[in-house]
């Protein structure tokens, strides 16, 4: 057989192992770098991309991005400029952006909502109580959950509430046993929440968290659910199948020098973990950038410099070695079910990315 043939045969034998490998490509570049953005979809190959912040720490608008030839932007204002704020795409196609910082670095209780038929925000009610870095979760029955995060004075919150879209108002949603920020938040099968992970405390104090909460969407209140095997936040997670969430990366209290390659599966009728396959690359301020495909296909496209990919019930995985990511607070924004944009994000020395690149599984 002639080295060609080889070649030919070890190609044929790996793509029936593996399959076609997904692909990343650069789409373009914006005009301004950000982190600590929120990217919605309003359709296929156009998104909402609001607030982050660039260069400086200048305190970003919002634009709508189209994605289907290169990078189009057109600028839409926002009533207040933010970042370290939540977005949810509610269930009538609105998305309503709560909280995070100004300009001038205040924690916001201010809410609005952008219609996408009109193109416009307008104002809604403010939140109860000012945060920033706290989770958003559409609830079961289209209501909000909103949970935890930081307030006035640097304070660790425990408090949650809901928004209503028929009132368009807040109610308190009961309190955290343990107040906390970086945290995910994960809707359940049950129309629960659970709560995983995340920390207190500032500096000398900064506490690192492995309890979990669930949020009883009947009572409005969090028990205890168990506790995580690893200390972790700044991780993601994502409801795996109807039994499991599974908890992904993140980091110890030495942030970069700690950032953990480990997962775990959380019981969600138990709360017992185990331990799950591990990452190809320490991964961690990658909330969001997990996502799940049809076929039990799970793509990790945030927290590192390179994609990975987890197929077969997460018995096979792999790094796509043709990304070059900035990793940190980027976004990753289904398109399609197997189309993902991922935007912006910063890398080594908080160089911050204006790039956007397309996340693409192929036959």
């Amino acid at each position: 057989m002639t080295p060609l043939s080889n070649v030919v045969v070890l190609w044929f034998l790996l793509s029936l192992f593996w399959g076609s490998k997904p692909q990343i490509e650069l789409v373009g570049v914006l005009e301004h770098p950000r982190f600590a953005h929120t990217t919605d979809r309003i359709g296929v190959d156009r998104f909402l991309l609001v607030g982050g912040l660039a260069s400086e720490g200048a305190v970003l608008g919002s634009f709508l991005l189209d994605t289907s030839n290169g990078v189009q932007e057109r600028p839409v204002e926002m009533t207040r400029n933010r970042h370290s704020h939540s977005s949810t795409v509610l269930c009538d196609g609105r998305i309503l952006v709560v909280g995070g910082y100004d300009s001038n670095n205040d924690y916001l209780a201010h809410a609005e909502i952008f219609d996408p038929n009109t193109g416009v925000f307008r104002e809604s009610a403010p939140l109860r109580v000012p945060r920033a870095g706290h989770t958003a979760t559409r609830l079961s029955d289209c209501r909000v959950l909103v949970v935890g995060g930081v307030g006035s004075g640097w304070t660790f919150l425990s408090s949650a509430e809901i928004y209503d879209p028929e009132t368009g108002q807040w109610a308190t949603a009961g309190a955290l046993r343990t107040a906390r920020e970086s945290h995910t938040a994960t809707l359940m099968p049950s129309g629960d929440v659970l709560i995983a992970g995340g920390h207190s405390g500032v500096r000398r104090n900064l506490e690192i968290l492995d309890s979990i909460e669930r949020f009883d969407k009947e009572t409005n209140a969090f028990d205890s659910h168990g506790r995580l095997s690893v200390r972790r936040h700044k991780h993601d997670a994502i409801l795996l199948d109807e039994n499991h969430l599974w908890v992904i990366g993140g980091s110890d209290e030495r942030d970069a020098a700690g950032t953990y390659s480990s997962t775990e599966l959380v019981n969600l009728t138990t709360g017992e973990t185990r331990s799950g396959p591990p990452l190809h690359q320490g991964r961690y301020k990658l909330r969001g950038t997990v996502i799940k495909h049809e076929g039990g296909i799970v793509s990790i496209l945030g927290g590192s410099t390179k994609a990975e990919v987890f197929t077969n019930g997460l018995n096979k995985s792999y790094l796509l070695d043709s990304s070059d990511l900035a990793g940190q607070f980027s976004t990753a924004t289904k398109s399609t079910d197997k189309d993902v944009i991922i935007v912006g994000g910063y890398g080594t020395g908080m160089a911050l990315s204006s790039k956007v690149w397309r996340f693409r599984l192929t036959e």
